[in-house]
Protein backbone atom coordinates (compact mmCIF):
# COMPACT_ATOMS: atom_id res chain seq x y z
CA UNK A 1 0.00 0.00 0.00
CA UNK A 2 1.27 3.63 -0.73
CA UNK A 3 -0.08 6.79 -0.23
CA UNK A 4 -2.08 7.97 -3.49
CA UNK A 5 -0.90 11.34 -3.33
CA UNK A 6 2.94 10.33 -4.52
CA UNK A 7 0.86 8.71 -7.25
CA UNK A 8 -1.31 11.10 -9.05
CA UNK A 9 1.34 13.29 -10.62
CA UNK A 10 -0.11 13.53 -14.07
CA UNK A 11 0.30 17.62 -15.22
CA UNK A 12 -3.36 19.35 -15.36
CA UNK A 13 -5.17 16.43 -14.17
CA UNK A 14 -7.55 16.38 -10.90
CA UNK A 15 -5.85 17.73 -7.64
CA UNK A 16 -3.79 15.44 -5.60
CA UNK A 17 -5.24 13.52 -2.85
CA UNK A 18 -4.53 13.60 0.97
CA UNK A 19 -1.84 11.14 2.05
CA UNK A 20 -4.44 9.48 4.38
CA UNK A 21 -6.11 8.23 0.96
CA UNK A 22 -4.34 4.86 0.02
CA UNK A 23 -3.76 2.83 -3.03
CA UNK A 24 -4.52 -1.49 -2.76
CA UNK A 25 -3.81 -3.64 -5.26
CA UNK A 26 -6.53 -5.86 -7.00
CA UNK A 27 -6.99 -7.80 -9.97
CA UNK A 28 -6.44 -5.45 -13.14
CA UNK A 29 -5.06 -2.23 -11.25
CA UNK A 30 -5.37 -0.39 -7.98
CA UNK A 31 -8.11 0.27 -6.12
CA UNK A 32 -8.31 3.83 -3.60
CA UNK A 33 -9.57 3.57 0.15
CA UNK A 34 -9.02 5.75 3.05
CA UNK A 35 -10.29 4.51 7.12
CA UNK A 36 -12.27 6.67 9.31
CA UNK A 37 -12.00 5.65 12.61
CA UNK A 38 -9.15 3.20 14.07
CA UNK A 39 -11.61 0.52 16.53
CA UNK A 40 -11.82 -3.26 15.98
CA UNK A 41 -14.97 -3.62 14.34
CA UNK A 42 -14.75 -3.42 10.37
CA UNK A 43 -17.03 -1.69 8.18
CA UNK A 44 -16.51 -1.75 4.61
CA UNK A 45 -18.05 0.67 2.22
CA UNK A 46 -18.08 0.67 -1.50
CA UNK A 47 -19.01 4.18 -2.49
CA UNK A 48 -21.40 4.19 -4.41
CA UNK A 49 -21.91 6.26 -8.16
CA UNK A 50 -20.89 9.83 -7.96
CA UNK A 51 -19.17 10.20 -5.04
CA UNK A 52 -15.72 9.33 -4.61
CA UNK A 53 -12.79 10.27 -1.66
CA UNK A 54 -11.42 13.37 -3.05
CA UNK A 55 -14.85 14.85 -3.66
CA UNK A 56 -15.58 13.65 0.24
CA UNK A 57 -12.30 15.69 1.41
CA UNK A 58 -14.55 19.12 -0.23
CA UNK A 59 -18.01 17.29 0.85
CA UNK A 60 -18.19 18.15 4.31
CA UNK A 61 -21.89 17.31 5.62
CA UNK A 62 -20.98 14.16 3.39
CA UNK A 63 -17.93 13.42 5.02
CA UNK A 64 -19.05 14.07 8.84
CA UNK A 65 -21.55 11.86 8.53
CA UNK A 66 -18.72 8.88 7.67
CA UNK A 67 -16.57 10.20 10.54
CA UNK A 68 -19.11 10.11 12.59
CA UNK A 69 -20.05 6.35 11.67
CA UNK A 70 -16.38 5.20 12.22
CA UNK A 71 -16.51 6.95 15.78
CA UNK A 72 -15.05 3.96 17.43
CA UNK A 73 -14.96 1.66 14.65
CA UNK A 74 -12.96 1.27 11.38
CA UNK A 75 -15.01 2.04 8.34
CA UNK A 76 -12.93 1.75 5.09
CA UNK A 77 -14.02 3.59 2.21
CA UNK A 78 -13.15 2.99 -1.48
CA UNK A 79 -13.62 4.19 -4.76
CA UNK A 80 -15.37 1.60 -6.94
CA UNK A 81 -13.47 1.06 -10.02
CA UNK A 82 -13.50 3.44 -12.68
CA UNK A 83 -13.95 6.40 -10.78
CA UNK A 84 -11.60 9.07 -7.90
CA UNK A 85 -8.74 7.23 -7.13
CA UNK A 86 -9.48 3.89 -8.97
CA UNK A 87 -10.42 6.40 -12.44
CA UNK A 88 -7.20 4.12 -13.76
CA UNK A 89 -8.63 0.18 -13.05
CA UNK A 90 -11.47 -0.11 -15.73
CA UNK A 91 -14.73 -0.84 -14.26
CA UNK A 92 -16.11 -4.34 -14.79
CA UNK A 93 -18.67 -5.63 -16.79
CA UNK A 94 -21.18 -7.16 -14.31
CA UNK A 95 -22.32 -6.70 -10.60
CA UNK A 96 -19.98 -10.12 -9.58
CA UNK A 97 -16.71 -8.97 -10.69
CA UNK A 98 -17.86 -5.48 -8.63
CA UNK A 99 -18.51 -7.26 -5.78
CA UNK A 100 -15.51 -9.37 -5.45
CA UNK A 101 -13.38 -5.86 -4.71
CA UNK A 102 -15.07 -6.17 -1.37
CA UNK A 103 -13.23 -8.96 0.05
CA UNK A 104 -10.03 -8.32 -2.18
CA UNK A 105 -10.07 -4.93 0.03
CA UNK A 106 -11.06 -7.24 3.33
CA UNK A 107 -8.29 -9.66 2.41
CA UNK A 108 -5.73 -6.90 1.51
CA UNK A 109 -6.32 -5.02 4.77
CA UNK A 110 -6.34 -8.64 6.81
CA UNK A 111 -9.98 -8.15 7.39
CA UNK A 112 -11.59 -11.85 8.27
CA UNK A 113 -15.08 -10.41 8.67
CA UNK A 114 -16.78 -7.21 8.53
CA UNK A 115 -20.13 -5.36 8.28
CA UNK A 116 -20.71 -4.38 4.62
CA UNK A 117 -22.59 -0.67 4.26
CA UNK A 118 -23.79 0.35 0.55
CA UNK A 119 -25.49 3.58 -0.29
CA UNK A 120 -27.75 3.78 -3.55
CA UNK A 121 -25.90 1.69 -6.18
CA UNK A 122 -23.34 0.42 -4.08
CA UNK A 123 -25.89 -1.66 -1.91
CA UNK A 124 -25.96 -4.35 -4.74
CA UNK A 125 -22.48 -4.23 -4.69
CA UNK A 126 -22.37 -5.16 -0.88
CA UNK A 127 -25.56 -7.49 -1.37
CA UNK A 128 -23.75 -9.61 -3.93
CA UNK A 129 -20.44 -9.67 -1.85
CA UNK A 130 -22.79 -10.93 1.09
CA UNK A 131 -23.83 -14.07 -0.93
CA UNK A 132 -20.58 -14.87 -2.30
CA UNK A 133 -18.96 -15.04 0.83
CA UNK A 134 -21.58 -15.36 3.53
CA UNK A 135 -19.35 -16.55 6.24
CA UNK A 136 -17.61 -13.45 6.42
CA UNK A 137 -20.27 -11.06 7.00
CA UNK A 138 -21.02 -9.76 10.20
CA UNK A 139 -24.04 -7.58 9.00
CA UNK A 140 -25.15 -5.61 6.46
CA UNK A 141 -26.21 -2.09 6.50
CA UNK A 142 -28.39 -0.88 3.32
CA UNK A 143 -28.70 2.68 2.71
CA UNK A 144 -32.24 4.01 0.24
CA UNK A 145 -31.20 0.95 -1.88
CA UNK A 146 -33.52 0.06 -4.63
CA UNK A 147 -34.43 -3.39 -5.09
CA UNK A 148 -34.65 -3.22 -9.20
CA UNK A 149 -33.15 -0.18 -10.91
CA UNK A 150 -35.48 -0.41 -13.46
CA UNK A 151 -38.52 -0.08 -11.59
CA UNK A 152 -37.53 1.77 -8.59
CA UNK A 153 -41.11 3.27 -7.68
CA UNK A 154 -42.18 6.56 -8.13
CA UNK A 155 -38.81 7.65 -9.59
CA UNK A 156 -37.66 5.26 -11.84
CA UNK A 157 -38.09 7.96 -14.72
CA UNK A 158 -35.80 10.13 -12.95
CA UNK A 159 -33.34 7.19 -12.45
CA UNK A 160 -33.28 6.35 -16.31
CA UNK A 161 -32.48 10.09 -16.41
CA UNK A 162 -29.65 10.43 -14.27
CA UNK A 163 -28.10 7.24 -15.93
CA UNK A 164 -28.53 7.98 -19.99
CA UNK A 165 -26.61 5.37 -21.99
CA UNK A 166 -24.15 7.44 -23.56
CA UNK A 167 -21.61 9.53 -21.97
CA UNK A 168 -23.54 13.00 -22.19
CA UNK A 169 -23.86 15.43 -19.60
CA UNK A 170 -22.28 13.98 -16.71
CA UNK A 171 -22.19 16.67 -14.37
CA UNK A 172 -25.70 18.19 -14.75
CA UNK A 173 -26.92 14.25 -14.22
CA UNK A 174 -24.44 13.67 -11.18
CA UNK A 175 -25.72 16.99 -9.59
CA UNK A 176 -29.13 16.27 -10.12
CA UNK A 177 -28.91 12.92 -8.61
CA UNK A 178 -27.35 13.93 -5.66
CA UNK A 179 -29.69 16.58 -4.74
CA UNK A 180 -32.19 14.16 -5.61
CA UNK A 181 -30.40 11.93 -2.54
CA UNK A 182 -30.99 14.51 -0.27
CA UNK A 183 -27.18 15.38 -0.30
CA UNK A 184 -27.32 19.47 0.46
CA UNK A 185 -26.17 21.37 -2.76
CA UNK A 186 -22.52 22.73 -1.75
CA UNK A 187 -21.57 18.73 -1.49
CA UNK A 188 -23.56 18.13 -4.14
CA UNK A 189 -21.19 20.72 -6.19
CA UNK A 190 -18.07 19.18 -4.66
CA UNK A 191 -18.63 15.57 -5.36
CA UNK A 192 -20.04 15.82 -8.70
CA UNK A 193 -16.99 18.11 -9.49
CA UNK A 194 -14.65 15.16 -8.43
CA UNK A 195 -16.52 12.58 -9.92
CA UNK A 196 -16.68 14.09 -13.23
CA UNK A 197 -12.97 15.16 -13.45
CA UNK A 198 -12.25 11.58 -12.78
CA UNK A 199 -14.43 9.41 -15.06
CA UNK A 200 -13.90 8.99 -18.61
CA UNK A 201 -16.42 8.80 -21.30
CA UNK A 202 -15.97 4.92 -21.88
CA UNK A 203 -15.52 3.96 -18.09
CA UNK A 204 -19.00 6.17 -17.63
CA UNK A 205 -21.28 4.35 -19.99
CA UNK A 206 -20.34 1.44 -18.39
CA UNK A 207 -20.94 2.43 -15.06
CA UNK A 208 -24.39 4.30 -16.33
CA UNK A 209 -25.04 0.33 -17.76
CA UNK A 210 -24.15 -1.42 -14.90
CA UNK A 211 -26.69 1.05 -12.77
CA UNK A 212 -29.28 0.76 -14.95
CA UNK A 213 -29.32 -3.38 -15.22
CA UNK A 214 -28.61 -3.33 -11.05
CA UNK A 215 -31.27 -5.91 -9.87
CA UNK A 216 -31.61 -8.58 -6.80
CA UNK A 217 -33.72 -10.98 -8.67
CA UNK A 218 -36.14 -12.89 -7.00
CA UNK A 219 -34.23 -16.14 -7.14
CA UNK A 220 -31.54 -15.02 -4.98
CA UNK A 221 -30.69 -16.32 -1.98
CA UNK A 222 -31.70 -14.80 1.22
CA UNK A 223 -28.83 -13.02 3.25
CA UNK A 224 -28.39 -14.69 6.55
CA UNK A 225 -26.62 -11.79 8.75
CA UNK A 226 -28.63 -9.27 10.28
CA UNK A 227 -29.30 -5.97 8.05
CA UNK A 228 -30.41 -2.58 8.94
CA UNK A 229 -32.24 -1.19 6.19
CA UNK A 230 -32.32 2.68 6.03
CA UNK A 231 -35.14 4.30 4.11
CA UNK A 232 -35.44 8.35 4.38
CA UNK A 233 -38.68 9.71 4.19
CA UNK A 234 -38.81 11.12 0.57
CA UNK A 235 -41.37 10.14 -2.15
CA UNK A 236 -38.15 9.19 -4.70
CA UNK A 237 -37.43 6.51 -2.11
CA UNK A 238 -41.01 4.79 -0.73
CA UNK A 239 -41.04 1.36 -0.41
CA UNK A 240 -37.50 0.59 -1.16
CA UNK A 241 -36.93 -0.87 1.99
CA UNK A 242 -39.83 -3.09 2.08
CA UNK A 243 -38.81 -4.11 -1.06
CA UNK A 244 -35.55 -5.92 0.13
CA UNK A 245 -37.00 -7.84 2.62
CA UNK A 246 -37.10 -11.06 0.77
CA UNK A 247 -33.02 -10.71 -0.36
CA UNK A 248 -32.52 -9.84 3.51
CA UNK A 249 -35.15 -11.45 6.09
CA UNK A 250 -33.30 -10.10 9.23
CA UNK A 251 -33.63 -6.62 8.18
CA UNK A 252 -34.95 -3.81 10.42
CA UNK A 253 -36.30 -1.34 8.81
CA UNK A 254 -36.01 2.62 10.13
CA UNK A 255 -37.62 5.80 7.35
CA UNK A 256 -35.46 8.49 8.91
CA UNK A 257 -35.97 11.99 8.52
CA UNK A 258 -32.20 13.64 9.38
CA UNK A 259 -29.29 12.15 9.36
CA UNK A 260 -28.32 12.41 12.75
CA UNK A 261 -31.08 9.21 13.01
CA UNK A 262 -29.61 7.35 10.80
CA UNK A 263 -26.33 7.37 12.34
CA UNK A 264 -28.07 6.54 15.95
CA UNK A 265 -29.30 3.72 14.16
CA UNK A 266 -26.31 2.38 12.85
CA UNK A 267 -24.16 2.63 15.80
CA UNK A 268 -27.16 0.69 17.65
CA UNK A 269 -26.90 -1.83 15.25
CA UNK A 270 -23.05 -1.89 14.98
CA UNK A 271 -23.77 -1.92 19.04
CA UNK A 272 -25.45 -5.47 18.20
CA UNK A 273 -23.06 -7.13 16.31
CA UNK A 274 -20.24 -6.42 18.78
CA UNK A 275 -21.97 -7.99 21.72
CA UNK A 276 -23.29 -10.99 19.62
CA UNK A 277 -19.95 -11.41 17.56
CA UNK A 278 -17.43 -9.65 20.18
CA UNK A 279 -15.31 -7.02 19.94
CA UNK A 280 -12.42 -9.23 17.55
CA UNK A 281 -14.90 -10.19 15.35
CA UNK A 282 -12.66 -8.99 12.84
CA UNK A 283 -9.79 -10.23 13.34
CA UNK A 284 -11.12 -13.56 13.84
CA UNK A 285 -11.51 -16.07 10.84
CA UNK A 286 -14.69 -18.04 10.13
CA UNK A 287 -13.47 -21.48 10.84
CA UNK A 288 -12.85 -20.17 14.29
CA UNK A 289 -15.51 -17.94 14.86
CA UNK A 290 -17.91 -20.87 13.70
CA UNK A 291 -15.93 -23.48 16.09
CA UNK A 292 -16.62 -21.02 19.07
CA UNK A 293 -19.88 -20.29 18.51
CA UNK A 294 -20.71 -23.96 17.88
CA UNK A 295 -19.01 -24.45 21.16
CA UNK A 296 -21.23 -21.93 23.11
CA UNK A 297 -24.83 -22.49 21.18
CA UNK A 298 -23.66 -26.07 22.67
CA UNK A 299 -24.17 -24.58 26.19
CA UNK A 300 -27.21 -23.01 25.78
CA UNK A 301 -29.26 -26.16 25.84
CA UNK A 302 -28.37 -26.31 29.55
CA UNK A 303 -32.20 -24.80 30.46
CA UNK A 304 -32.44 -27.64 33.49
CA UNK A 305 -29.45 -27.43 35.83
CA UNK A 306 -29.64 -30.11 39.13
CA UNK A 307 -27.50 -28.97 41.54
CA UNK A 308 -26.68 -31.32 44.74
CA UNK A 309 -26.50 -29.92 47.94
CA UNK A 310 -25.12 -30.96 51.02
CA UNK A 311 -24.94 -30.99 54.61
CA UNK A 312 -21.55 -29.78 55.83
CA UNK A 313 -21.89 -26.63 54.38
CA UNK A 314 -19.14 -26.75 51.43
CA UNK A 315 -22.07 -26.75 48.75
CA UNK A 316 -23.03 -23.04 48.78
CA UNK A 317 -20.18 -21.70 46.46
CA UNK A 318 -21.59 -24.93 44.33
CA UNK A 319 -25.15 -23.64 43.80
CA UNK A 320 -23.09 -20.20 43.12
CA UNK A 321 -21.43 -21.59 40.48
CA UNK A 322 -24.33 -22.97 38.82
CA UNK A 323 -26.47 -19.97 39.07
CA UNK A 324 -23.60 -18.30 36.94
CA UNK A 325 -23.75 -20.90 34.45
CA UNK A 326 -27.11 -21.25 34.43
CA UNK A 327 -27.24 -16.96 34.02
CA UNK A 328 -26.85 -16.73 30.48
CA UNK A 329 -29.53 -18.93 29.05
CA UNK A 330 -31.87 -18.19 31.53
CA UNK A 331 -31.96 -21.75 33.22
CA UNK A 332 -33.91 -23.04 35.77
CA UNK A 333 -32.74 -25.15 38.72
CA UNK A 334 -33.34 -27.85 41.12
CA UNK A 335 -31.99 -27.97 44.47
CA UNK A 336 -31.56 -31.42 45.40
CA UNK A 337 -30.09 -32.89 48.82
CA UNK A 338 -29.84 -36.63 48.46
CA UNK A 339 -29.59 -38.73 52.07
CA UNK A 340 -27.69 -42.14 51.71
CA UNK A 341 -29.69 -44.19 53.68
CA UNK A 342 -28.05 -47.56 54.93
CA UNK A 343 -30.39 -50.14 54.01
CA UNK A 344 -30.56 -50.68 57.82
CA UNK A 345 -33.02 -48.12 57.45
CA UNK A 346 -36.03 -47.21 55.14
CA UNK A 347 -35.80 -44.85 52.78
CA UNK A 348 -39.55 -43.19 53.68
CA UNK A 349 -38.87 -42.12 57.39
CA UNK A 350 -35.58 -40.69 57.51
CA UNK A 351 -34.16 -39.64 60.76
CA UNK A 352 -35.63 -36.37 61.64
CA UNK A 353 -32.34 -34.53 62.65
CA UNK A 354 -30.85 -35.34 59.17
CA UNK A 355 -34.12 -34.42 57.25
CA UNK A 356 -34.04 -30.51 59.15
CA UNK A 357 -30.11 -30.23 58.46
CA UNK A 358 -30.84 -30.84 54.57
CA UNK A 359 -33.85 -28.50 54.31
CA UNK A 360 -31.55 -25.99 56.50
CA UNK A 361 -29.07 -26.46 53.57
CA UNK A 362 -31.50 -26.24 50.98
CA UNK A 363 -32.91 -23.06 52.03
CA UNK A 364 -28.89 -21.42 51.79
CA UNK A 365 -29.04 -22.92 48.32
CA UNK A 366 -32.40 -21.01 47.46
CA UNK A 367 -31.54 -17.65 48.45
CA UNK A 368 -28.51 -17.78 46.51
CA UNK A 369 -30.62 -18.99 43.63
CA UNK A 370 -32.79 -15.76 44.31
CA UNK A 371 -30.11 -13.56 44.58
CA UNK A 372 -28.98 -14.06 40.92
CA UNK A 373 -32.56 -14.06 40.10
CA UNK A 374 -33.10 -18.22 38.56
CA UNK A 375 -36.44 -19.86 38.86
CA UNK A 376 -35.47 -22.79 41.28
CA UNK A 377 -36.99 -25.99 43.20
CA UNK A 378 -35.94 -27.98 45.77
CA UNK A 379 -36.64 -31.24 47.41
CA UNK A 380 -34.53 -33.42 49.77
CA UNK A 381 -34.76 -37.03 48.66
CA UNK A 382 -33.30 -40.29 50.17
CA UNK A 383 -31.63 -43.19 48.58
CA UNK A 384 -28.97 -45.59 48.74
CA UNK A 385 -26.78 -44.47 46.31
CA UNK A 386 -26.26 -40.74 45.17
CA UNK A 387 -25.99 -41.42 41.33
CA UNK A 388 -29.15 -43.89 41.63
CA UNK A 389 -30.96 -40.89 42.78
CA UNK A 390 -29.83 -38.61 40.71
CA UNK A 391 -30.07 -40.72 37.25
CA UNK A 392 -33.94 -40.81 38.58
CA UNK A 393 -34.05 -36.90 38.55
CA UNK A 394 -32.73 -36.38 35.22
CA UNK A 395 -35.28 -39.03 33.65
CA UNK A 396 -37.84 -37.17 35.89
CA UNK A 397 -37.01 -33.42 34.84
CA UNK A 398 -34.74 -33.40 31.80
CA UNK A 399 -31.80 -31.70 32.91
CA UNK A 400 -29.01 -31.57 30.70
CA UNK A 401 -26.58 -30.50 33.65
CA UNK A 402 -25.72 -32.09 37.13
CA UNK A 403 -23.52 -29.86 39.10
CA UNK A 404 -21.90 -32.06 42.40
CA UNK A 405 -20.99 -30.40 45.55
CA UNK A 406 -17.66 -32.71 45.97
CA UNK A 407 -17.08 -30.90 49.42
CA UNK A 408 -14.76 -33.38 51.91
CA UNK A 409 -15.04 -36.12 49.24
CA UNK A 410 -12.65 -34.58 46.84
CA UNK A 411 -10.13 -35.19 49.10
CA UNK A 412 -10.92 -38.57 49.94
CA UNK A 413 -11.39 -41.92 48.41
CA UNK A 414 -15.13 -42.03 48.49
CA UNK A 415 -15.98 -42.86 45.16
CA UNK A 416 -16.95 -39.78 43.80
CA UNK A 417 -15.27 -40.40 40.66
CA UNK A 418 -17.86 -43.76 40.63
CA UNK A 419 -20.44 -41.35 41.02
CA UNK A 420 -19.36 -39.06 38.73
CA UNK A 421 -19.20 -42.09 35.83
CA UNK A 422 -22.49 -43.72 36.49
CA UNK A 423 -24.23 -40.42 36.59
CA UNK A 424 -22.57 -39.65 32.57
CA UNK A 425 -23.46 -42.99 31.72
CA UNK A 426 -26.72 -44.18 32.84
CA UNK A 427 -28.31 -40.64 32.47
CA UNK A 428 -25.83 -39.18 29.74
CA UNK A 429 -25.78 -35.77 30.98
CA UNK A 430 -22.91 -33.63 31.36
CA UNK A 431 -21.47 -33.47 35.10
CA UNK A 432 -19.59 -30.93 36.91
CA UNK A 433 -17.83 -31.20 40.03
CA UNK A 434 -16.95 -28.47 42.54
CA UNK A 435 -15.08 -28.54 44.94
CA UNK A 436 -17.35 -26.79 47.18
CA UNK A 437 -14.71 -24.47 49.15
CA UNK A 438 -12.58 -21.64 47.86
CA UNK A 439 -9.72 -22.55 46.43
CA UNK A 440 -6.62 -21.26 47.72
CA UNK A 441 -8.37 -21.17 51.58
CA UNK A 442 -6.33 -23.36 54.62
Amino acid sequence: MVALAEQRTVPNGPPLLPESIELLPVTGGDLAYRCFGAGALAIINPLSYGITLDGLELAHGRRSFLEGMGAGHRLICYDQRGSGGSSATPPPEDWEARAADVWAVADSLGIERAVLYGVFDAGHTVVRAALQQPERVLGIILNFVPRDFAAAGPGHADLARWFPADATEVEERTNELMLALGIDADDAHALTESFAATVSANDLVVLRRLVRAAALEPGLPALTAPALLLEPRRALFRGWADDLFSVAPRGAVLHTVRSIQALGAVHAFLARVVAEAGADASSTAPAIANAASAGEADLEHHRKIIVTVTNDGCSARTVALACRLGQFQHASMELVNVLELPYTLPLESPPEELTTTARRAIRVGEAIARRHGLDCSSRVVTARRLSTALVELVAETGASLVVISGGDEVEEDTGLADTVREVMRRARCEVLVDRGVTYGAG
